[in-house]
């Protein structure tokens, strides 16, 4: 990230888009769910500088994968969703027998019961 410049609102830092796809690659490769949570005072005196940092925290919802969660005035529902979807998780791993190791594609296909899962 650089410093301040003429162009962003005092004391806020410029975020290049290759941070953003940085941030991106990181959160895919990590296997992590990672949530972008609006607690912002939105009584801030400088309207400019909500609207940027508001604008900064979608786009990482937007590259992480997740709606930005916004807890404040609302119902809860962000939170909630956050906590549901992060309560069980599971990590598979797939190992062939020996005479699977061919060379060749094979076909994987795994079933859940559970819905959104």
């Amino acid at each position: 990230m650089r410093s301040s410049s003429p162009t962003t609102p005092t004391g806020l830092c410029e975020i290049r888009a290759r941070d953003y796809q940085d941030l991106e690659s990181a959160a895919m490769a990590s296997g992590v769910n990672l949530y972008a949570i609006d607690a912002l005072d939105t009584t801030a005196s400088s309207v400019s500088a909500s609207n940027s940092l508001l604008a900064g925290l979608e786009h990482v919802a937007g590259v992480t994968g997740n709606a930005l969660i916004q807890p404040l005035g609302k119902s809860g529902s962000g939170v909630e969703r956050m906590i549901r979807e992060n309560a069980v998780s599971y990590r598979v791993t797939f190992e062939p027998d020996a005479d699977e190791c061919n060379g060749s594609s094979h076909r994987v296909e795994l079933q859940v019961k559970r819905n959104g899962a």
